[in-house]
C-alpha cells in the first residue's frame, strides 16, 4: 500500500556565522516559553489564550512559537487522556529543542558546486547562525533527495544539544512510499526516543 513515510534524519552542525551561544539562547527560550505553556494551563487558561500570550511574549519567530506550542498541546492531552495523571512540569530547567518549520525557522539549500548542504537557524527574531551540515554520507544523500525530488518533503526540524555541540534533526517525508500492510508487516520502522519514554511503531 502507498503512504506517507517520515524519517528523522540527524546532522552535525558546522557554524560559518552565528555561534553556538547563540543556539543555546534559543534553546533557553524555547524551554521558557514551554513552561510558560504549561503553567497557564495549570491555572485554567484556554488554549487559544495561552498560544496569544505566549506568541506575543517569545523572542522566537511566531512559526517557531507555535511549532512550540503545538508541542506542549500535545504533552497535555496525552495529560488529559490518562484521566489527568502526571501533569507536565512547568519547571524544566534543561535546554528544550525548539521545533522549526523549513523555509521559516529554519533554511537548507544545495550547493550543486561542492555538493554541500548550507543551513540558516533563526535562534531568535533576526538573529541568524548560518553553515554547513556535515553526517554520513548515506544521511547527506538521502536530504539531498528530499531537497530535489518532487517525491519527498522536508519538514519540521529542532536543533539539540549533545554534549558539546549542537545537532539539527531534520524530517523528511516520501510521500507515496510503499509500505507493508499492517497486518503482514514484520519489523519495527520508527523508533522514537522522549523525554521518559521510547516508542515504537
Amino acid at each position: 500500500m502507498q503512504k506517507s513515510l517520515t524519517s528523522t534524519l540527524v546532522f552535525q552542525l558546522d557554524i560559518h556565522e552565528g555561534s553556538q551561544q547563540l543556539l543555546d539562547t534559543g534553546q533557553l527560550e524555547a524551554r521558557r516559553v514551554v513552561n510558560e505553556i504549561f503553567r497557564l494551563d495549570d491555572e485554567g487558561h484556554a488554549w487559544k489564550t495561552i498560544e496569544d500570550k505566549v506568541v506575543k511574549r517569545s523572542t522566537h519567530v511566531q512559526n517557531t512559537t507555535q511549532r512550540l506550542f503545538d508541542k506542549a498541546t500535545d504533552a497535555l492531552e496525552r495529560y488529559y487522556d490518562e484521566d489527568d495523571y502526571g501533569h507536565p512540569r512547568q519547571n524544566h530547567d534543561e535546554s528544550f529543542p525548539p521545533r522549526m518549520n523549513h523555509g521559516e525557522g529554519y533554511q537548507l539549500s544545495l550547493d550543486e558546486k561542492s555538493e554541500s548542504i548550507s543551513f540558516r537557524v533563526t535562534a531568535l527574531k533576526r538573529n541568524f547562525v548560518r553553515g554547513t551540515l556535515q553526517s554520513s554520507q548515506h544521511q547527506i544523500n538521502r536530504l539531498k533527495t528530499a531537497l530535489t525530488d518532487d517525491n519527498w518533503r522536508v519538514g519540521t526540524a529542532e536543533v539539540v544539544r549533545k554534549r558539546d555541540r549542537h545537532e539539527l534533526h531534520v524530517n523528511v517525508t516520501h510521500e507515496t512510499h510503499e509500505v507493508a500492510d499492517t497486518q503482514t508487516s514484520g519489523t519495527f520502522i520508527g523508533v522514537d526516543v522522549n523525554e521518559d519514554c521510547v516508542g515504537l511503531s
